[in-house]
């Protein structure tokens, strides 16, 4: 299939204007949780094996899109805190300047006061909460 090159060109040209695209990754394929509505209440996918990015893997990849990123969302259907590397990637992503909005969506069960100073640190832009249930009844 041949691809229009005027749609290409203006492509081109709306990223040289500044980032554009919305990066949303998971670090790694596991969660801590099986919730009833969620796809690791499915037992071959929460017993897939674990697959994590890590710091060298996020840093070769990213290097090549990262000047046309605006914003990076840790996070797409797994845990990204359960990756061993989060607090790391988070450092890396920190260093590649301010312009970046950078967020997670999180069931929080993992947080801990390392990862909050980590965020805050690091200049976690947002942070959203899955909130499966207010209580264990709730929840199941």
């Amino acid at each position: 299939m041949e691809v229009d090159s005027s749609i290409e060109n203006q492509l081109r040209e709306r990223m040289s204007k500044g980032p554009l695209l919305t990066l949303r990754l998971d670090l790694i394929n596991k969660c801590n949780l099986q919730c009833v509505m969620c796809h690791y209440s499915d037992p071959k996918i929460a017993l897939r094996p674990t697959q994590k990015i890590s710091v060298e893997q996020f840093d070769k990849w990213f290097k090549g899109v990262g000047h046309n990123v605006r914003d990076i969302m840790l996070s797409c259907g797994d845990e990204p805190l359960m990756s061993p590397h989060f607090i790391d990637i988070l450092t890396k992503i920190s260093n590649y300047g301010n312009s970046l909005d950078v967020g997670l969506c999180t069931n929080g069960m993992l947080m801990n006061a390392k990862i909050r100073s980590a965020m805050i640190q690091h200049g976690l832009t947002y942070s959203l909460f899955s909130i499966d249930g207010a209580t264990k009844k709730t929840m199941e």
